[in-house]
């Protein structure tokens, strides 16, 4: 007979009521009392196992380290100190396949492509007015008035647009 922890029917997880059951009786009263928690034993789903996936949002108060934790309870200590080395080792896992980048790079490249449009719908008035203005016979002055009146108001609303409503924030990869 094989000594050590029960496990479950299948053979590879651990049985953690029927664990904690076991410790109780083999060991001795000084290591019950270490292994002893503070708080109700652990609950098992019927026919399943204490295992569950790791949470997308901190347990308790991550955000607010001083809160996170009630005083004295190593146990929720432990488990928020695991979560966020998870959290980290998934980020840098990311950030090593190259499905994570700088946020400053980025908004200084977005800042670099906005000037640059802008930009060029400037100079492309300098550059469309005269042929406008041949083609429709008109000043030339005034069509390159026109269209300059047009292009910043346009470019005015596009600065004061938020990119939802342009329908930037909707598209998916």
């Amino acid at each position: 007979m094989k000594r050590g922890l029960p496990l479950c029917p299948d053979g590879k997880q651990v049985a953690v009521a029927a664990a904690l059951d076991w410790m109780s009786r083999t060991l001795d009263p000084a290591q019950v009392r270490a292994q002893r928690r503070s708080g109700p034993a652990p609950s098992v789903p019927e026919g399943g196992t204490n295992r569950s996936p790791l949470p997308d949002t901190p347990p308790a108060n991550v955000a607010d380290p001083d809160t996170a934790i009630p005083d004295g309870d190593y146990l929720e200590a432990k488990r928020v100190h695991e979560w966020t080395k998870a959290r980290r080792a998934a980020l840098e896992y990311d950030r090593a396949r190259g499905r994570l980048i700088d946020a400053e790079l980025v908004d200084r490249e977005q800042f670099a492509r906005g000037r640059a449009e802008r930009d060029s719908w400037q100079s492309w008035v300098h550059r469309i007015a005269p042929i406008l203005a041949a083609e429709l016979q008109a000043d030339e002055h005034a069509v390159f008035v026109a269209l300059q009146r047009e292009v910043d108001d346009h470019l005015e609303w596009l600065a004061d647009t938020p990119l939802e409503t342009l329908g930037a924030g909707n598209e998916s990869r």
